[in-house]
């Protein structure tokens, strides 16, 4: 069988994914034809792994891009590069791999679409590498174009948050502190807590919420975690929870900075309430 690649570095990366099974081969170089390989005998799973391989090291990236660029319009470099990290960031989360293909890994997914068509080929075929994966791979690239519209939804919703974020930071920048020091208990909702240990009161907090004009950073007095610290207006905040991915402590630290400290529970310096 015979291979050829338009790419001497797809060739030499194929060729030492052949090394790595101690496969023998031949090189060759075609004018026309392009890089290739001739191999007397190469096992299905081996040569379809190489086939995939190649795909995810030297296409996927370009492929993302210009989709992001063709199909999507995007003509600025740096947004470009933005969704293909969102794009990549999708393709590695495991859940939305196992909705959207059926399979636990993008690998498996594409390994699947091209074994069956490998094994039907004759030893003595010359095979293109791109007119091989054009077909199989057909129905992935369609699906490429959904991914990387999921990818410009999250980069929106990203660049969304960050605005808010930036806007409530803004806000507590112009606001003189009300408290020296706030101790707030990963709770759902928080539990707030003065210097002295006193809990702060349902009652305390809905009366403070009322005066603070939150509306003017898209808060509420229902809201029950941020809108309370923000209307405390605390110097400094420390957190106390084992959970440092919790949504609402993670925004509660975006936004107060510096002048919030995340501790694990066990050292919360007073009696629970």
């Amino acid at each position: 069988m015979k291979i050829y690649f338009r790419s001497e570095a797809e060739c030499a990366y194929f060729k030492h994914l052949l090394s790595r099974h101690q496969l023998c081969y031949t090189e060759t170089k075609h004018k026309r034809k392009g890089y290739g390989l001739f191999i007397a005998h190469i096992p299905p799973d081996v040569f379809t792994s190489g086939i995939v391989n190649v795909y995810l090291v030297f296409r996927l990236n370009n492929n993302i891009k210009d989709i992001a660029r063709n199909d999507y319009y995007y003509t600025n470099e740096t947004e470009v590069e933005r969704i293909t990290e969102w794009a990549y960031f999708l393709l590695q989360d495991k859940t939305f791999i196992q909705d959207m293909f059926h399979e636990p890994t993008l690998y498996g997914y594409l390994y699947e679409l091209l074994f069956n068509q490998f094994r039907q080929i004759k030893i003595t075929t010359e095979i293109y590498y791109d007119m091989f994966i054009l077909f199989p791979f057909k129905r992935f690239h369609e699906q490429l174009v959904d991914i990387v519209g999921f990818a410009i939804d999250e980069m929106k919703r990203e660049e969304e948050f960050q605005h808010y974020v930036h806007t409530v930071r803004e806000y507590i920048r112009c606001q003189r502190p009300k408290r020296t020091m706030l101790h707030v208990l990963q709770r759902n909702p928080f539990q707030l807590y003065d210097h002295a240990g006193n809990k702060v009161s349902a009652k305390e907090l809905k009366d403070l919420v009322k005066k603070e004009p939150l509306y003017l950073i898209g808060l509420d007095e229902t809201e029950k975690n941020l809108a309370p610290i923000i209307a405390l207006m605390p110097k400094r905040i420390f957190i106390y929870g084992d959970d440092v991915h919790e949504p609402k402590t993670v925004m509660l630290l975006n936004i107060f900075q510096e002048r919030a400290k995340l501790l694990p529970e066990q050292a919360f310096p007073f009696r629970k309430c």
